[in-house]
């Protein structure tokens, strides 16, 4: 919600809300910090935004190879360390591999893309507390919608 020059709020649910539908879903958890709001948003194109990557990810983005490289959650927050990352991000080893480097990396939104974002919810021991953003596209569509800035990544240490 800080950066509201990156498109339009479009309505408003609770955090419980979306965590209750994620409960749901097989393969899912619950993302969201309870008590707060998540807002439903058109990000537009032009927006920057920063994403977690394992190095796979990372030297796919680097090659140009993008069809499996972006995943579906970024931040609007700089992310500058691996502790950042995994207690504020709450990347947990299941999500992202604690036998891999990680990666932040600069993406550019080209095509306007819905999302919800809010503030990230606690996982395991991880706290939560940073922003992120989950985006609404299926993966074969983020390779045309999401652009690496080349050169901005950066490993986490």
């Amino acid at each position: 919600l800080m950066k509201l020059d990156a498109g339009a709020i479009k309505g408003f649910k609770s955090a419980e809300e979306i965590n209750a539908m994620m409960r749901a879903a097989p393969d899912w958890s619950p993302a969201w910090k309870p008590g707060t709001t998540v807002a439903q948003a058109t990000i537009k194109p032009g927006t920057t935004v920063r994403m977690v990557v394992d190095e796979a990810a990372f030297r796919s983005m680097e090659a140009g190879k993008l069809e499996r490289a972006f995943g579906g959650w970024a931040t609007f927050g700089d992310v500058p360390d691996l502790a950042y990352a995994r207690n504020q991000l709450a990347l947990t080893s299941g999500m992202k591999s604690s036998s891999s480097a990680l990666y932040v990396v600069e993406v550019q939104i080209t095509k306007s893309i819905n999302a919800q974002v809010g503030v990230v919810g606690e996982q395991g021991v991880a706290a939560g507390g940073g922003n992120q953003l989950h985006f609404f596209m299926p993966r074969d569509e983020r390779k045309s919608t999401l652009r690496y800035v080349g050169s901005s990544g950066r490993i986490l240490k």
